[in-house]
């Protein structure tokens, strides 16, 4: 599962145009400490968000996700920007579990992850492996 999740998470596939990853918005690579440094954040398709990205170091522990606080937990918050017309502009959900499941090294991670196959059934499946949770109540940001 965290092979997977940690794939996903850097994985620009599930973009419209194949630009941005999770990482792109919420970098944590480097010392950028879970965030991508600017003041608003890029999206597809040379599009530009109103507001900068928040930090996903200790996200599971916010009381709310995104700014303005509208998803309640992190399986709410995966599901708004690979769907969301500025940021990552995929159509849908469906779409997205699609073009994932067309990979075969992501077939046999799913597989290996999840004891089955990315299918439309599972189309969520993509937003709770993307619940990689960078907590980091104990070790040093790297």
């Amino acid at each position: 599962m965290i092979q997977l999740s940690e794939k996903l998470y850097f994985e620009k596939r599930p973009s419209a145009d194949v630009t941005q990853s999770c990482n792109s918005y919420h970098n944590v690579v480097g010392k950028a400490a879970g965030v991508d440094i600017l003041p608003t954040s890029p999206g597809a398709f040379g599009k530009n968000g109103v507001r900068n990205s928040p930090t996903v170091l200790n996200a599971g522990f916010h009381i709310a996700q995104f700014w303005d606080g509208r998803a309640k937990d992190l399986k709410e918050q995966a599901q708004g920007p690979i769907l969301n017309p500025v940021e990552m502009a995929m159509p849908s959900a469906s779409e997205v579990a699609k073009t994932i499941g067309q990979i075969p090294e992501y077939q046999a991670l799913f597989a290996k992850a999840y004891l089955d196959s990315l299918t439309k059934e599972h189309s969520h499946t993509l937003t709770r492996a993307q619940k990689i949770n960078y907590d980091n109540t104990t070790g040093p940001i790297s």
